[in-house]
């Protein structure tokens, strides 16, 4: 059953929520997207940073936080 024609219901998912489900990025996708985001981000410098710290951590425990 379609919710368009109801004004109360709203659609659970927009298109490009689907489309990610449908399409995923793979493994090698994800390794070029990363790959071209550092390129670009070393790119931005006049000349290349001597050391770049990459903090791959996504936690958000707050006693590895710098609290002042």
């Amino acid at each position: 059953m379609s919710s368009a024609g109801s004004p109360t219901r709203r659609p659970s998912a927009s298109g490009a929520t689907i489309s990610r489900f449908e399409h995923p990025a793979s493994r090698q996708d994800i390794c070029r997207i990363s790959e071209a985001l550092v390129e670009q981000f070393i790119a931005s410098f006049s000349s290349p940073p001597k050391n770049l710290i990459l903090d791959l951590d996504h936690s958000e425990d707050v006693g590895y936080q710098n609290v002042s």
